[in-house]
């Protein structure tokens, strides 16, 4: 989910936030694994309420933005400022700064156009036919990501969203769609994934997850549970 991906690296990091999304993909390709970026489509289904949510959140943000902006124009033409009224100015415009860098939090749009120029450039060179591979949804990738995990398209979701853990249920053909990455974390060169959490909300699949960890390093991993959220996580 590259939207999701990206979004929770805005700002957080010195790379731009399709250079992250790339890294992440080209970590696991390197590694044999083909991996789809699914990106959102440039509209939102009206049933979409968290993204209505946001839209409004938005514009009140503006909406007071301006209004914050008309009280520190009044503050700057006071003809001879007290010390009160510039000890309200500078905090006022604190207050304006940080609210700004909130409107501004947002995906740049050239996001996945750069994302998909990456991914074209190193499939192309790959030699061992592995691809990386952008595809955008008619509406959001949620939806398309949980359809791909239910056909048994995909062995895993790297996203952060929980929705997908009641979206997939047990699903695929082998009843093992309920794995997710998140939160993968960079090396402190920047050039590969350090650490990564596996979830899942299906027991069944939690034991292959471990089963299989265990064969591969050798170690076995515990599970742990969070009431939270009804998922299981390594």
């Amino acid at each position: 989910d590259v939207s999701l991906l990206g979004f929770a690296f805005l700002n957080k990091t010195s790379m731009s936030s399709f250079n992250a999304v790339f890294l992440i993909a080209k970590c696991f390709a390197e590694r044999g694994i083909d991996v789809i970026l699914d990106a959102d489509g440039t509209r939102r289904h009206h049933s979409k309420r968290a993204h209505q949510d946001r839209v409004a959140s938005k514009d009140r943000l503006r909406i007071e933005l301006l209004g914050l902006r008309a009280s520190l124009g009044q503050l700057i033409h006071q003809p001879n400022p007290t010390d009160e009224i510039i000890a309200e100015k500078d905090e006022l415009t604190k207050t304006i700064k940080t609210k700004e860098k909130q409107y501004q939090r947002s995906l740049p749009s050239d996001f996945v156009v750069n994302l998909e120029k990456l991914a074209q450039s190193w499939t192309s060179k790959s030699k061992n036919g592995v691809s990386i591979s952008l595809e955008r949804s008619l509406w959001q990738a949620d939806p398309t990501i949980a359809k791909r995990a239910i056909d048994g398209d995909i062995d895993a979701i790297l996203s952060g969203d929980s929705d997908f853990a009641m979206y997939v249920g047990p699903g695929g053909k082998d009843g093992l769609a309920d794995i997710m990455i998140r939160k993968p974390e960079f090396t402190s060169k920047r050039d590969s994934i350090k650490t990564l959490e596996i979830w899942t909300g299906q027991k069944r699949v939690a034991e292959y997850i471990n089963a299989t960890l265990n064969t591969k390093i050798g170690t076995k991993i515990p599970f742990q549970r969070r009431r939270r959220i009804p998922s299981l996580m390594a």
